[in-house]
């Protein structure tokens, strides 16, 4: 049972030099909110129609993620004084969906701003979050992630919209075990990409990179490998690094280098964030018996401070496996399924362990979709056991950022 909200429209000013097509969620913020009357009455909306039902999760509530659908009503055109139906899905799930009639004005971009700040206000998409406190203007994307979508006409062509509350696009995990297929990578054209956790989100993918690729990594970093620093707090100031890390590390740059600018066009499209928002990748090297304690991938509130005032942070490591590990070397993830409580950073026998394969990736969530840090993405490397692990961090922020 969902409900239908009969809104009506009543004509209201464009701001001041908008143009059809150019109200956005920003706009939909600042400019004067349309007047509108509102009469509910309950409706049966029978399930989730136009495809969502593929996106819902059966177990996880997912905060600031919600779909909708945008359809036109018989007789309306182009989203432009007619009426829209949205049905929208919060949280990621099924339950409690709710249906909005919207009566839209003629021109485009009033149409689209109607649509904004309803969305706004139902969603509560404009509440600030207390970790980090600032974040960017909610966005809404095609559900394959390959375009952002700021008009009534472009949701009404796609018909199924992602709204991230966070502003950037984050693949839904669905469930554990789940396989969606990513299309559109460098060299490779679609690979399968599987669920591994839900808290914290997790994805593996295997053969990301090719067996020439993690060779030409591995030699062409083999030179420059130094002792991995560690970013301490300051309580911890004057310690040894080694407490806590014991690889070696080099960061790569991809200019003039061919075979790695390929892969971080692959990244981009992996994750459907732009290439502007990637660092140079961290290659890393463990031998037998070193090891990375657990830790958290976003930076602290001190160093955000001077990143855009805390707003720009690292939302997603795509972690690049170079080589075939025999025994040990796992990625740890301590509080997989959401643990809560006291954590021995350096225990490696509980929670989600991904095992060394030599050209998979694990691409795992730092930010959650409406942009708070994700506590349950504390991750760290077992001890080597036998054999030795070569592999990479791609550490991707959620907007664009400049290193080197």
């Amino acid at each position: 049972m969902g409900i239908v909200v009969g809104i009506l429209w009543e004509p209201s000013t464009p701001a001041t030099g908008e143009t059809a097509g150019e109200a956005t969620a920003d706009s939909a913020k600042t400019n004067a909110k349309p007047p509108l009357s509102r009469s509910l009455h309950a409706v049966d909306v029978g399930g989730p129609g136009c495809g969502a039902h593929r996106y819902l999760s059966p177990t996880h509530a997912v905060s600031g993620f919600h779909l909708a659908c945008i359809e036109e009503e018989a007789g309306s055109s182009g989203g432009g004084d007619g009426v829209v139906s949205v049905t929208l899905f919060r949280d990621g799930r099924g339950e409690g969906n709710q249906t909005l009639a919207l009566q839209t004005p003629p021109d485009s971009s009033s149409a689209t701003n109607v649509l904004h700040v309803e969305l706004t206000e139902r969603l509560r998409l404009d509440d600030v979050g207390p970790n980090p406190p600032n974040k960017f203007p909610w966005a809404m994307y095609t559900p394959d992630g390959q375009r952002r979508i700021s008009s009534l006409e472009d949701a009404i062509a796609s018909r199924l919209v992602f709204i991230f509350k966070g502003g950037n696009f984050i693949w839904p995990g669905v469930e554990v075990g789940h396989v969606q297929t990513v299309h559109g990578l460098e060299t490779l054209g679609s690979i399968d990409m599987k669920t591994l956790s839900m808290e914290p989100l997790v994805f593996e993918a295997r053969n990301f990179l090719l067996d020439e690729e993690c060779k030409h990594i591995r030699e062409k970093a083999d030179p420059h490998m130094k002792p991995s620093p560690v970013s301490l707090m300051d309580h911890d100031k004057g310690k040894p690094d080694t407490n806590w890390r014991t690889s070696t590390t080099y960061f790569m740059p991809s200019t003039r280098d061919p075979l790695l600018q390929g892969i971080d066009r692959r990244v981009e499209e992996f994750t459907r964030v732009p290439k502007s928002h990637q660092e140079q990748v961290q290659v890393l090297k463990y031998d037998k018996g070193q090891r990375y304690t657990a830790h958290h991938d976003f930076l602290d509130e001190r160093t955000m401070r001077n990143m855009d005032g805390g707003r720009k942070n690292r939302m997603i490591t795509v972690f690049w496996y170079l080589s075939d590990v025999e025994e040990g070397g796992e990625t740890i993830f301590p509080r997989y399924g959401g643990r809560t409580g006291r954590v021995d950073f350096s225990d490696c026998t509980t929670g989600l362990k991904v095992k060394p394969v030599e050209g998979k990736v694990a691409m795992f969530y730092s930010l959650k979709p409406d942009g708070q840090f994700d506590d349950f993405s504390l991750h760290g490397a077992c001890p080597v056991i036998t054999g030795q692990k070569w592999a990479a961090n791609k550490w991707v922020w959620s907007a664009p950022v400049k290193f080197g």
